[in-house]
């Protein structure tokens, strides 16, 4: 759960145990787990840093669409097109 401020969830035995099996409660029954906000993905192109709220980028030039690139990973990957 992403937010400010205090929230209440309130849930039975049985999800208990379903969110105890899948690690999110603990056997106390609170929450052992916490998500995080989405981020836009970020990448670099010939050295120049772009930002999307998409992991699918469409690569452009000179208005012409060169390539459409799903970003699946974090780390550095060179990428190569051979217009050949």
């Amino acid at each position: 759960m992403v937010g400010t401020g205090t929230s209440t969830v309130k849930h039975d035995k049985t999800s208990d145990a379903v969110m105890q099996n899948l690690g999110i409660l603990n056997n106390g029954g609170r929450y052992v787990k916490v998500l995080q906000a989405t981020q836009d993905a970020r990448y670099t192109v010939d050295g120049a840093a772009f930002t999307s709220g998409s992991n699918t980028v469409t690569l452009t030039e000179n208005g012409e669409n060169h390539a459409t690139v799903t970003l699946t990973a974090t780390g550095t990957r060179v990428v190569s097109n051979s217009t050949t």
